[in-house]
């Protein structure tokens, strides 16, 4: 990849820190996780759905970069296609 091009792709650069930070909550969490019993359950449960709903961000960014790339490359293949 070329690097000093990321600034002129935001779309590109969004995507790469959107991923970063889903990595490093992840890591954030499977560190953090309480594991003191049944006194901190609550906080257990609030961070697992908090976790829940990032990686279900993280699969639906994803997929919205599958359709995105899968569309522009049906595009390029169809016959009169400018670029």
């Amino acid at each position: 990849m070329n690097l000093p091009a990321l600034p002129r792709h935001p779309r590109r650069l969004g995507f790469l820190m959107f991923n970063l930070v889903v990595a490093i909550l992840v890591v954030a969490w499977l560190v953090g996780t309480p594991k003191d019993g049944l006194a901190d359950l609550p906080n257990f449960a609030l961070a697992n759905a908090f976790m829940l709903f990032v990686l279900l961000a993280w699969a639906i960014a994803w997929l919205a970069w599958g359709v995105l790339v899968f569309r522009r490359w049906r595009a390029r293949q169809r016959p009169g296609a400018g670029t």
